[in-house]
């Protein structure tokens, strides 16, 4: 499965659901890192600790992928056209719906839940996206999603933290993104 095959990606260009975006690449450096932790909010971060988990995603969590990319989609874009919004939740449906969530897969994908066990995020990452500069293996964000409820209580970061953890454990050296130029609260995110 390619997520990133322009002929897939055609109606949503077309339908002007694609915002001008800014790529991101971030090495995954245990210097860089403790020096961005001490930047966070402890107490922001302990908190979302005690009032969340974060577990990896299994097989039966892909219609939970779905809804977050779909419940999502106006943050992602600029505007929201109701008569695309089905084909855009097929999208979703044909990305997600076969997504490999199990145990062994190339993709790191982890989901946030309060302690009841209400959805708040997820995060999807494609762990052996393609070879950067230096021939080392560059990981890709394909999406961090958080419900707007949940907002502020440092929930992107928790996912955010266990997504590079899985990924330095893994021999990965960078990891990119792509965030529309207009998404404030991720760009945020993706600095810390």
């Amino acid at each position: 499965m390619s997520t990133n095959a322009p002929e897939q990606n055609a109606h949503f260009i077309a339908a002007g659901f694609v915002p001008e975006m800014n790529r991101i690449i971030m090495r995954l450096d245990a210097e860089e890192a403790e020096k961005r932790s001490r930047a966070l909010s402890p107490r922001a971060v302990e908190r979302a600790s005690r009032a969340y988990r974060v577990r990896r995603a299994e097989p039966s969590d892909s219609l939970t992928l779905i809804y977050l990319a779909t419940a999502c989609v106006p943050m992602m874009f600029h505007e929201q056209r109701a008569a695309d919004m089905d084909f855009i939740q097929m999208r979703f449906l044909e990305l997600y719906g076969e997504l490999d969530l199990t145990p062994d897969s190339p993709y790191h994908v982890w989901v946030a839940e309060t302690l009841d066990g209400d959805l708040a995020g997820a995060i999807i990452i494609d762990v052996w996206h393609t070879k950067v500069v230096d021939r080392t293996w560059q990981a890709h964000v394909m999406d961090i999603s958080v419900l707007p409820d949940h907002w502020g209580r440092a929930v992107g970061v928790v996912l955010g933290a266990r997504g590079v953890e899985g990924l330095t454990a893994e021999g990965v050296q960078y990891v990119s993104g792509n965030i529309g130029t207009h998404n404030d609260r991720v760009m945020s995110l993706a600095t810390r």
